[in-house]
């Protein structure tokens, strides 16, 4: 708003403008809805879902994989993934190369082993899929190890979705 004055300096008029932005508000109540929607999906997954930079430092993990690899995510987030689930050579190289097809691919699926916090092995089904969010790069994992995946079990090629959403949502909020 500006204020006219006159000659004398007295405020004679004000001036202003304004803008509907009904639009833009509801458009962001609704993608804080979904983000919100998403978030709380990511929680009760019952998938493990880590989310990494791209230096595959771990920016996310949730409860899921608490349980699976035996970290408190606040004992994994900050910590580089090798160092929490790739502890052999043998895994590391798996994991490089898991990397590289996702970046070249747009999403990688593979039966594999991670370790757990403890030191021992398990079998899981892993999807991992790149992402680009404001120009940052992500890489974001699920996993379920054998048990959830059996007759009936979850698959996580469908969560990974719901994930890379969520992600999406939780950039544009």
């Amino acid at each position: 708003a500006w204020i006219l004055k006159d000659a004398s300096g007295k405020p004679e008029f004000v001036q202003g403008v304004m803008i509907d932005i009904t639009e833009q508000t509801l458009a962001n109540a609704e993608i804080r809805r979904q983000k919100h929607y998403f978030e709380a999906l990511r929680e009760i997954s019952p998938a493990a879902i880590v989310t990494m930079d791209a230096g595959e430092i771990v920016t996310g993990w949730n409860p899921a994989a608490s349980q699976l690899f035996g970290y408190a995510a606040d004992e994994a987030v900050g910590r580089h993934i090798d160092d929490l689930v790739l502890t052999s050579g043998e895994l590391r190289a798996e994991g490089a190369s898991n990397t590289q097809a996702a970046l070249e691919s747009g999403q990688v699926n593979r039966q594999t082993r991670r370790a757990r916090n403890d030191g021992t092995l398990v079998d899981v089904e892993m999807v991992m899929v790149p992402l680009d969010v404001d120009g940052q790069s992500l890489l974001h994992t699920a996993a379920l190890d054998d048990d959830r995946r059996g007759a009936g079990g979850v698959r996580v090629d469908g969560l990974a979705q719901l994930v890379v959403g969520a992600n999406r949502l939780a950039a544009e909020a």
